[in-house]
């Protein structure tokens, strides 16, 4: 049976596309409705992430996952076996990482945040 994780997420990186940077003559510090929408467009691009636990020795410990898209709070849904080696981690230490990277870009983002059982998705 497959159990929902949610990752409530804080964006904390994002690579923007060279061509974005190339247009703008002056490097402006964008406002987070900006670096919201341009973050919400690379996790759909890329479509997978990376997604990192804490493992029992205290290393961090790294897998590809397959995400829903994040919702307007930027929560992010995973599914996943309530067996799994990253669920028991999550279990001990709820913080995580998710990486998404665009290779056709070559843009990124990464979130951070803490991850919980939920009823499902959607």
């Amino acid at each position: 049976m497959n159990r929902h994780l949610a990752v409530s997420a804080l964006l904390v990186a994002l690579g923007l596309p060279s061509t974005a940077a190339a247009q703008t003559p002056q490097a402006a510090t964008p406002d987070r409705p900006q670096v919201i929408k341009a973050a919400r467009d690379v996790m759909q691009k890329a479509r997978f992430c990376t997604l990192v636990t804490i493992g029992d020795d205290g290393h961090p410990q790294a897998r590809v996952v397959d995400p829903f898209l994040p919702e307007d709070d930027m929560t992010v849904w995973l599914a996943t076996n309530p067996v799994t080696r990253k669920v028991a981690q999550i279990r001990k230490d709820p913080r995580v990482t998710l990486l998404y990277f665009d290779a056709g870009s070559q843009a990124y983002v990464t979130v951070q945040g803490r991850a919980e059982h939920g009823a499902g998705a959607g």
